[in-house]
């Protein structure tokens, strides 16, 4: 991991790389900077050349595949700002915007809670082979940087003016459905291709590989992208025959010979059950979903899908990055089988982990929020589960719920969860726990989350878990948790009730105090100067939760507690900033 250091003074930026975190020299600030810092793009790979869409004037042989990544501070509009591929400027900037769900960006708003801003832009020609880095410079201030490798691979586009049978998938003679370019058998994809849908989805839900298999790789995935200022619906009206919106067609129990490695980035899911079943590999990027007829029965998932039958594909290693899922579930629906994620593993097997995370998940009636759940026989993980920067607002059941039913084959790798945010009104419901956390044989990190409400006594059952520097505060005269985590420090309790519970027994030296959020009404939860919570939180945390809610890297000695500090006009005059700070 690359460690930066940005010094500011007067009208002076040095910029010093070093190798490893040593000491880091105080400054005293000239004046506050807001600093460009990226998260996450839609695809991590693809062509520098290919591109038949003509944008900009290009030619196929000068640009290759449209990227769009997310970050903070990015600005509302490009104006003067650029963008780089391993130090060549983009080949062609197709938007520049907030990242608020419309038209021309994605569908997902990653804007009211989040303050995002998305930038899509293609990948010149002149960019060398391999590892590449992306970053971009505001203000003349330059962001982190994420990766991408550039390497072979074809563009295709799906349009209404296209033609299955005569199209030639190019811009000017693409093809027309969803459903035969993904049916698989036919030759028209293969792994490392990516396919942009100018506008066109379907409404019999997209059965990939259907008539065979397509099988991408780690480094050669399958990519269906939404074409930028295209709006791509994907629904499953013709249910119950297809319940799934995107269905990994021969995913169970049958088959090991599974679709694996496809990308899906900026589509608009609407469904009656699940929106995406499971693909080894999947990455799942600045996607809405949505699906208020949800049918009962069974037990499934916005994404769900478990491993089973011996198979070690599916759902392993999985990227669910930016999703927008709201008013998910039928309003009344009392089935309690039903969830925004079910992701199991029964296989028998380790397999690599997931993650979520800077999801916008809100008023979804379905019951579970973000689930780690198995039984029967546990397979376990062989990388953590990682679920941070997401928001949950009025859930109907558990916010966040790790339970098991059975003994991991092996001592479970950790479920890391920090960084949360999670808003439950106190009218909203009568169930709703924020953290629910009984799990056999797991290990757990809890870090900086901040919880504004809740309906139901948290709980800590099994499992050993390390719950630090949260921020939790009751509005309905619930006590805060029931039985005690393997250990604590550094949290704060407080509630704006007539009637307060007292703080939990086991909760020694906690804060029992007013957090002074800006305005949490509105979904602003910085701290404002005074907070008690300001840099009162432990260090232990950095390795694990490197950055707040608002990227903004912790540093030693003045950690705060809950998910962010105050607002950046406090910025202190030297920043670190990671390389791909999702993985620290």
């Amino acid at each position: 991991m690359k460690t930066r250091y940005y010094s500011i003074a007067a009208n002076v930026r040095d910029f010093i790389m070093v190798l490893a975190l040593a000491v880091i020299p105080v400054l005293t600030p000239t004046f506050a900077i807001a600093y460009p810092t990226l998260y996450f793009s839609d695809i991590d790979s693809g062509p520098k050349t290919g591109n038949t869409d003509g944008a900009g004037g290009l030619a196929q042989s000068q640009h290759g595949a449209i990227v769009t990544i997310w970050g903070h501070n990015l600005g509302s509009s490009q104006g003067t700002s650029k963008v780089y591929v391993g130090g060549l400027e983009a080949a062609n900037v197709y938007y520049w915007k907030d990242a608020d769900g419309q038209l021309p960006g994605g569908p997902s708003d990653l804007k009211t809670y989040h303050k995002m801003q998305e930038i899509a832009f293609s990948i010149p020609a002149a960019a060398t082979d391999g590892l590449n880095t992306i970053k971009v410079i505001v203000g003349g201030v330059e962001s982190n940087t994420i990766p991408f490798t550039v390497r072979a691979g074809n563009i295709y586009f799906v349009a209404s003016s296209g033609n299955d049978s005569t199209g030639k998938g190019t811009y000017v003679s693409p093809w027309l459905t969803l459903e035969n370019v993904f049916a698989g058998g036919n030759g028209k994809i293969a792994a490392g291709d990516i396919v942009y849908s100018v506008g066109v989805g379907t409404t019999k839900s997209l059965q990939v590989g259907q008539t065979s298999v397509l099988v991408g790789t780690s480094a050669n995935p399958i990519s269906l992208i939404a074409y930028p200022n295209s709006a791509v619906a994907i629904s499953n009206t013709n249910a119950p025959l297809n319940v799934t919106a995107v269905r990994n067609y021969n995913h169970y129990p049958s088959t090991p010979y599974l679709s694996s490695y496809i990308n899906f980035s900026k589509l608009s899911v609407t469904t009656v059950q699940s929106g995406f079943s499971g693909f080894q590999g999947m990455r799942v990027v600045g996607c809405e979903g949505t699906g208020p007829t949800y049918t009962t029965g069974g037990g499934s998932g916005f994404i769900g899908g478990g491993v089973a039958n011996g198979s070690s594909l599916h759902l392993s290693d999985g990227k669910m990055y930016g999703l927008y899922i709201h008013n998910y579930g039928a309003v009344g629906n009392t089935d309690t089988m039903q969830h925004l994620f079910y992701i199991s593993n029964r296989s028998g097997s380790p397999i690599p982990g997931y993650e979520i995370a800077w999801g916008h998940f809100t008023d979804n009636p379905i019951y579970q929020g973000l689930h780690v759940y198995d039984q029967g026989v546990c397979g376990d993980w062989s990388t953590p589960i990682r679920l941070h920067h997401n928001v949950i607002v009025n859930q109907r059941g558990n916010a966040i719920n790790i339970n098991t039913g059975c003994t991991p084959v092996l001592t479970m790798a950790q479920i890391e969860i920090h960084d949360n945010i999670i808003v439950i009104d106190p009218s909203h419901s009568t169930s709703v726990a924020a953290i629910r956390y009984d799990a056999d044989g797991t290990r757990a990190k809890i870090y900086n989350n901040t919880v504004y409400g809740y309906n139901s006594t948290n709980t800590f059952g099994h499992g050993t878990i390390e719950f630090v520097n949260n921020l939790i505060v009751d509005r309905k005269a619930i006590a805060f948790f029931d039985n005690a985590p393997s250990s604590q420090s550094n949290n704060l309790f407080h509630s704006i009730s007539a009637t307060p519970p007292p703080a939990p027994s086991w909760a020694i030296g906690a804060i029992m105090a007013d957090p002074l959020f800006s305005n949490p009404s509105q979904g602003d939860f910085w701290l404002k100067p005074g907070s008690p919570a300001l840099d009162m939180g432990s260090e232990i945390v950095i390795p694990t939760a490197p950055i707040d809610f608002f990227g903004y890297p912790r540093q030693k000695s003045s950690v705060s507690i809950g998910s962010m500090k105050s607002k950046p006009n406090d910025v202190t005059g030297v920043r670190i900033i990671t390389d791909n700070p999702s993985s620290p």
